[in-house]
């Protein structure tokens, strides 16, 4: 059985050479092909970058970059098994550990039946799995905070909108008309609505008699 899981992130170090690293034989050339093959297909499809180690000693010093993943079997005394899953800081599921842990349960028989090929099949798809819904859920709160602040901010523009544009019409109906050559204030004579939205407004100067019409947009 697979003996301890350790969830790590990694600093750079050493580069690893190929998707699947076997430094022990432990594993069937067709197995690795195979392997190979799935790892290239998730790295296309769910960009991420998976390596698989299988080694006597811990891999500690590792190559750090951007969504990737080492899988580090250790073949350790009495042909005990150890597994070490490693992610760069980009991959967050810290959150998630209980549900590493579970894949692993749930897969630990492939272990017993020495089906290593479909072993690490299976953990690259769990974990595929639970960091696509890491990424979700980490969208949607992201997207909810952003609401959060947003929303305030829109009501607060919309309230002073509103204000500027009752002032600006209080203006409009206050504002006195001054004739021109006498610059005297005129008198309203006549007040008259055309449509819905249009309005005139007729002043009379006492002193003159010049009259001004003015258009009123409501």
């Amino acid at each position: 059985m697979i003996k301890k899981v350790m969830i790590l992130f990694f600093m750079s170090s050493v580069f690893i050479l190929g998707e699947v690293v076997d430094e022990i034989n432990f594993l069937k050339k067709d197995d690795v092909i195979i392997l190979e093959k799935r790892l290239e297909d998730l790295k296309k499809n769910y960009d991420i970058d998976y390596k698989i180690v299988v080694s006597e000693e811990e891999k500690n010093n590792l190559r750090n970059s951007e969504r990737n993943v080492i899988i580090n079997l250790i073949k350790g005394k009495e042909n005990k098994l150890k597994l070490r899953l490693k992610f760069s800081k980009d991959i967050n599921i810290l959150g998630y550990r209980d549900e590493v842990e579970s894949l692993l349960t749930k897969i630990d028989f492939l272990v017993e039946e020495k089906n290593y090929l479909d072993l690490l099949y299976e953990i690259t798809g769990g974990i595929t799995d639970i960091i696509s819904i890491s990424e979700i859920t980490e969208e949607k709160v992201e997207k909810k905070n952003k609401l959060v602040i947003i929303f305030p901010i829109v009501i607060l523009i919309s309230l002073i909108l509103m204000i500027l544009i009752n002032r600006k019409r209080r203006n409009g109906i206050s504002k006195k008309e001054m004739c021109e050559y006498c610059k005297i204030e005129m008198q309203l004579i006549e007040n008259y609505r055309e449509s819905k939205h249009k309005s005139y407004k007729v002043y009379l100067c006492k002193v003159c008699g010049r009259t001004k019409t003015k258009l009123i947009r409501c």
